[in-house]
């Protein structure tokens, strides 16, 4: 009796792991692609597990990726309801799947009902809208149009903010002068960062070795710009309550002396930015003088 006992333990032992085993190589089909291989092992464990919703789920995938679209729908459809919504990740991964099949069928209402849905639940799929050759039949469409900005501004929400776009004007490629002289003193490059919520500037001077970096964005838990920059000379400043004012970024801020600055980029126009600080005299003084008076012209 021990024996048979033992023999029964190690049997469902070998054959849960020779199950796990099975599980993991089709996953690793799946993820390479090879879906004619990979629909093989998921047949077997489709009836191993008839309640797993992500094996049924992968093996109506691959149905749908081997030319099976009826197949791959069906599969689909009884994965979501096995999920029961479970797990809402799966959920929406399956609708924006039918929205593909259906696309592919050139069911086009039918396919943005089910992109809608998963949109609507979560999906994030911005680079599958803007790539998926599946999505082709419904790309056109005014409807897919609102969903993909939807996906815009939920990955992108500063390029959309109204705040963040208050200092697009100094973005470009600058030559710098002093202002109201033809003398060329630098070159700064003012690059959009961080998906449209923060800028950077790459600044060189041709008159010594100095350069420097600094980073700009609205800090919208306190409702105001900064900018943070960094000199090669180990040079650095934190400028505060940035506000755009009579078309003009304006800054103030303290130095390592303690003393007061304003710093102010006025847009002139498209194509000229003027960049003038002043800082105190003494500190505590309320007396200030010119830091610097710089005029950008954009490269053409």
């Amino acid at each position: 009796m021990n024996k048979l006992k033992t023999f029964i333990f190690f049997f469902i032992v070998f054959s849960a792991a020779f199950a796990q085993d099975k599980r993991r190589i089709a996953d690793s089909l799946y993820y390479k692609d090879h879906f004619e291989e990979a629909k093989k092992l998921y047949a077997e464990l489709v009836h191993e597990f008839p309640e797993d919703p992500l094996i049924t789920y992968r093996y109506g995938y691959v149905h749908y990726r081997t030319g099976e679209l009826d197949k791959g729908i069906e599969l689909i459809k009884k994965s979501l309801v096995l999920n029961d919504d479970k797990s809402p990740t799966l959920t929406y991964t399956a609708w924006s799947r039918l929205a593909k099949i259906y696309s592919l069928k050139n069911e086009k209402a039918t396919a943005l009902m089910w992109l809608e849905k998963a949109v609507d639940k979560g999906y994030n799929g911005l680079g599958e809208f803007k790539d998926e050759p599946h999505f082709a039949n419904i790309r056109p469409t005014e409807k897919f149009q609102e969903l993909q900005m939807v996906l815009e501004k939920r990955n992108f929400p500063c390029r959309f903010d109204e705040n963040f776009r208050a200092f697009d004007f100094w973005i470009g490629e600058w030559d710098v002068y002093r202002t109201n002289t033809a003398n060329l003193v630098g070159h700064s490059i003012i690059e959009d960062g961080s998906g449209g919520c923060s800028m950077i500037e790459n600044w060189q001077s041709l008159v010594s070795t100095h350069e420097g970096k600094s980073i700009n964005y609205y800090n919208s838990d306190k409702g105001y710009w900064e900018q943070f920059w960094q000199g090669s000379q180990n040079d650095r400043q934190h400028f505060l309550n940035g506000e755009l004012k009579d078309n003009a970024m304006h800054f103030d801020y303290v130095d390592s002396k303690g003393k007061k600055g304003t710093l102010t980029f006025f847009k002139l126009n498209e194509n000229t930015v003027r960049q003038y600080s002043e800082l105190e005299t003494e500190k505590g003084s309320g007396e200030f003088t010119v830091a610097y008076d710089l005029t950008y012209k954009r490269k053409k």
